[in-house]
């Protein structure tokens, strides 16, 4: 049972949905926000998102360093929630340029000491991008790109994720935001991930970022791109799966590349009750890929080559 003490960051953070939730509506009024707009757009989908990184990839004490967009405030949203109802504090260390995500942090810290005193919350520098309610400028890409903080997970969206044979296509929705966007996607960590709901898969409209697979996966361990995938069958579902055929094309070139031999890239996609309905991965394909010398090399007259990906 939750008591009166932990339910207090629970009303907080509903105090603060509910306000954000009554600003979206009013779509096309000066005082309302892009973020805050798209943010009831495939609202259950990232929500889904964010519970499947927190019950998955979230470990004690985790350096965590969080972009801008719904779908991050929803996964600080999730964050909270899970150690309200563990009632057990992960005392994390989350960074962040997002100004929703460091407002739902403090408010959470200031009524709740016994789960979150030791939570600790870092801001970046740097200049308004008021449609998304965050920071941007070259002071914020510094601090992302600083090695005082080095953070276990980076998580990152986009306004659209296009796969072809050859890369991948990150596109978003303003132009200043690029350059924080792209430190997301290219500063070292242990574990990078690109999340974004299905609704951008497939999308190549908006800003093109500096970003391909090979920057994405240089300077980190695991790269995972965590998307969903709508039950219903339909246009929506056979372009997502189109999708995952183009990634897997790329895997399978990265699979023939030595630099990669110890990466691993995934594409995972989840449905709203966050159950895995796909999950394509390098290491899978980079067995294959050694099956299929293996069998060459007993049947000379088999065709093995294989073209490596060109970053």
């Amino acid at each position: 049972m939750i008591t009166q003490e932990t339910s207090a960051p629970r009303a907080a953070l509903a105090a603060l949905t509910e306000t954000d939730d009554e600003r979206a509506l009013a779509f096309g009024d000066v005082t309302t926000t892009w973020v805050n707009h798209t943010r009831n757009i495939n609202k259950e989908y990232k929500r889904a998102l964010a519970r499947y990184f927190v019950t998955h990839h979230m470990s004690y004490a985790d350096g965590i360093m969080l972009g801008s967009g719904s779908t991050l405030n929803a996964v600080m949203d999730e964050l909270i929630q899970f150690q309200i109802d563990q009632e057990r504090g992960f005392d994390l260390k989350i960074c962040t340029p997002n100004l929703q995500i460091f407002q739902k942090g403090r408010l959470t810290k200031a009524s709740n000491q016994h789960l979150f005193a030791n939570m600790q919350l870092t801001m970046t520098g740097g200049a308004l991008l008021n449609a998304m309610e965050s920071l941007a400028g070259d002071l914020a890409v510094q601090t992302i790109n600083s090695d005082l903080f080095y953070p276990d997970t980076i998580i990152f969206g986009a306004a659209g994720v296009k796969f072809d044979q050859d890369d991948i296509r990150v596109a978003f929705q303003w132009q200043d935001e690029l350059d924080v966007q792209t430190a997301l996607a290219t500063r070292p960590t242990r574990h990078r991930i690109l999340m974004t709901d299905h609704a951008k898969l497939g999308r190549t409209g908006g800003w093109r970022a500096d970003i391909n697979m090979h920057r994405m996966m240089a300077r980190c361990q695991e790269c995972s791109i965590i998307s969903t995938l709508p039950d219903e069958p339909g246009p929506v579902q056979d372009r997502i799966m189109e999708e995952v055929e183009a990634f897997r094309a790329i895997l399978q070139r990265l699979a023939a590349d030595e630099c990669y031999a110890r990466h691993e890239v995934r594409l995972i996609l989840v449905d709203a009750n966050t159950r895995i309905k796909k999950d394509v991965s390098l290491s899978v394909e980079r067995k294959a890929l050694l099956d299929l010398q293996k069998k060459n090399h007993h049947h000379p007259g088999l065709n093995g080559r294989v073209t490596v990906l060109r970053s």
